[in-house]
C-alpha cells in the first residue's frame, strides 16, 4: 500500500499545476451566444379557434407564438390543442395525412 502511495504521490508532482497551451492542441470553439430569457409578466392564454373570421386567429395565435419564442416545430403541436368543432377533425385529417410539414404550409393550407 505504501509503494502505491509513493507511486501516486510521484505522479500527481509530475503533473504541471498549470496546464501550458500546446501548439498541436486545438483552440476550443466559440461559445454560443445564451438563448434569450422569455421571462414575461403577462400570462396570455391561447387562443382557440372554433372555425370563426380564420384571419384574425391567424393575427392571434402568430402573436402568441412571438411574443413566447415558440420555435417553429413546435408551434404546429401546440396548435392542434387548441383547434375546436369541425375545425379539429380537418386539422386531425390534415396531420395524420402528412400534409402540415411546416408552420407555413399549415398557414397556406388554413
Amino acid at each position: 500500500m505504501q509503494s502505491l502511495i509513493l507511486k501516486f504521490e510521484e505522479l500527481l508532482q509530475s503533473i504541471p499545476l498549470v496546464p501550458s497551451a500546446s501548439p498541436s492542441l486545438p483552440t476550443p470553439a466559440p461559445a454560443l451566444p445564451p438563448t434569450p430569457a422569455f421571462n414575461h409578466i403577462m400570462k396570455l392564454d391561447v387562443p382557440r379557434f372554433d372555425g370563426t373570421n380564420p384571419l384574425g386567429w391567424i393575427f392571434k395565435i402568430n402573436q402568441f407564438f412571438e411574443y413566447h419564442g415558440t420555435s417553429e416545430h413546435d408551434r404546429l403541436t401546440i396548435v392542434s390543442f387548441y383547434m375546436e368543432c369541425s375545425v379539429l377533425a380537418w386539422f386531425e385529417w390534415m396531420a395524420n395525412n402528412g400534409q402540415f410539414t411546416s408552420w407555413l404550409v399549415f398557414l397556406q393550407a388554413f
